[in-house]
């Protein structure tokens, strides 16, 4: 367990190659924990992108998931699209339903 903790971690916090979303949320407090992926599709005979995330922070009891399904050549990339959702989801989190722990405002 604690190796996927890690991992999920240095995803978004990391400073390897493999931290794959440290764009989008390094320096979030509290931070997220992170597994980003894609997953080619066809859709119509076109080649198509799914942009996945899942994301949890350390003790609240839940996850938030975001599939950013089917982009297109046509309609442009969708690259960064679940990022930048999960993003909004969790400042909206912190601003509607729960404040933020007063050690990381």
């Amino acid at each position: 367990w604690n190796v996927i903790k890690d991992g999920m971690y240095m995803v978004a916090n990391g400073n390897t190659p493999h931290a794959t979303a440290t764009y989008y949320f390094n320096g979030m407090k509290p931070p997220l924990y992170v597994k980003s992926g894609t997953a080619e599709v066809t859709v119509n005979g076109e080649v198509a992108v799914n942009n996945t995330l899942i994301a949890y922070m350390k003790d609240l009891p839940f996850a938030a998931v975001v599939v950013y399904p089917s982009v297109t050549p046509d309609v442009g990339s969708g690259y960064g699209k679940a990022e930048d959702l999960m993003k909004t989801i969790v400042n909206n989190f912190w601003q509607y339903i729960m404040p933020k722990p007063k050690e990381d405002q």
